[in-house]
Parts: C-alpha cells; structure tokens; sequence
C-alpha cells in the first residue's frame, strides 16, 4: 500500500490541489473537538499514513521532508526571479509585457501574459477563479480572503495523525507557539512513536514553509502591482503571484529530480 500524505482544509483545497508536491489537500471533514482547542472548530488535519515497516515509513518521511527542503529553497530562488523581473520591466522606461519574452523561462512568460490580461480588462483563470464570475476585481478578492483564511487557520491550530496501514498510533494537536497535546494508542511499540515524531516534523516544516510562500506570494502582488499601475493592483496581482511562484517550486523540484537521476559525471 503506497503511503499518503493528506492536508484536509476547505479553503486550502480551493487553492491548489496539492503542497509542495507532498500532502494531496481535500476539503475538511467538518469541525473537530480536541483539547487544545476551547470548542469544536474547523481545524487544519495533516494525515500520514505509513507502511507498518518502521524502517520503509522512516525511508518515507525522510524524502518528504527533503522535498520540503527543496521548495523553501525555491521560494528564495522565486523572490529573486520576481525582483529581476519587475526591474527587467521597469528598465524600458514604459511599462511594457512584452519583454523578449521568447527569451523568458515559462513561469516568467505566463507571469506577464496574465498582467497583460489584467491591465486590458480581460478575466485570468486560476483554478480558485471561476470563469464565469462578473468582475474580475470580485474574483482576485475571493482569491485574497481564501488566503487570508488559511494564513489564519495555520497560525493558530492543527491536528497531526499519524497512521500505520491505516491503523492510528499518534495524534498531536499543535498551536503556533509549538504548545502540543498528544495522544498515543497505548499499545504501540516505541519505534511506531518515534515515527510520530518525524510525522510532526514534516508538518511543522511545511506549515512554516507554507506560511514563507503566502508572504512571498503577497509581497510579490505589491511589487507586481507597480508595474499594473491600476487601482488595487496588488490584489489583482495575488493569484499571479502564487501561480508564479508555485511554477518555479514545480520547475526547481523537477530539476533537482533530474539531477539525482543522472549518472556520475555526467
């Protein structure tokens, strides 16, 4: 049975379909009463589910984690792309989009594709972005209160389980302050906690690197919103830059798996 890693949370699930190209995300199975919390809510769960071999599952959590990696290190190397991006633009005196564009990577092309269709007026489709809402500003600002909603959610609470071949071992509910209550099926062997252990650690590296990619991605919308130069360019410009930046996440990993897969001294 293939491991699965599982975010649920509503609003995220409208965001993308998966983080980090690790935990697939799914609507949340409705409000959870845990200790840490004064009252039933919705919170985020972040679900594993391992195989029952304690070595293989470690082997498992271990690729996650340097996945994870992967995409912080990404995320240094998006800002980067954005700042060159926007000072290549700005350089021409006039704003223009169409800056050799043949010569751009990908992400970097779709980026100013969509500005272009944001400066003319014309609806960008994210995913998040229905086609056929009336007004592109009502559509970028349902964008914003999803991301604001998570950004929420993920400061203040989470429930992490961990799973053996679908058997729960470990629970933990987390706060930001990395205050933590957990419980334990009384007849799990310690190297079954231990992996609970490793479990949280994944999700508190990729809660932390989540919460790197909203500010990125709502600093990027104020430096993309220069070049718009319309009112409230910087939330028109959020959904761009959370597709650019996730683009770039997806382009590095790939790259980095490329790498690996070569032979020595090639």
């Amino acid at each position: 049975m293939p491991p699965t890693f599982q975010l649920f949370d509503s609003d995220m699930a409208q965001l993308t379909p998966d983080v980090f190209g690790v935990w697939e995300t799914a609507p949340s199975e409705g409000a959870i009463s845990f200790a840490a919390l004064e009252e039933a809510e919705e919170v985020p769960v972040w679900s594993v589910n391992l195989s029952s071999d304690a070595f293989l599952a470690a082997h498992e959590l271990d690729a996650c984690l340097a996945q994870v990696a992967t995409s912080r290190k990404a995320l240094t190397i998006a800002e980067s792309r954005i700042d060159k991006l926007v000072a290549q633009t700005r350089s021409q005196g006039e704003v223009s989009f169409s800056v050799s564009a043949v010569d751009l990577p990908p992400a970097e092309s779709d980026l100013l594709a969509a500005l272009d269709q944001i400066k003319g007026g014309d609806t960008v489709s994210f995913g998040l972005l229905d086609e056929g809402q009336a007004a592109l500003g009502e559509a970028q600002e349902k964008f914003q209160r999803v991301m604001e909603r998570v950004a929420q959610a993920l400061i203040y609470y989470a429930l992490v389980e961990t799973r053996l071949e679908s058997r729960l071992v470990g629970k933990t509910g987390l706060t930001w302050a990395a205050d933590a209550q957990t419980l334990w099926a009384s007849d799990a062997p310690p190297e079954y906690l231990a992996l609970h252990r490793r479990t949280l650690a994944l999700t508190i590296a990729s809660r932390n690197a989540l919460m790197r990619t909203f500010m990125l991605t709502a600093q990027g919308a104020v430096k993309l919103s220069a070049l718009l130069a319309t009112p409230g360019g910087a939330i028109l410009a959020l959904p761009v830059a959370w597709k650019f930046i996730n683009q770039v996440m997806a382009e590095v990993g790939h790259y980095l798996e490329l790498r690996q897969t070569q032979p020595q001294g090639v």
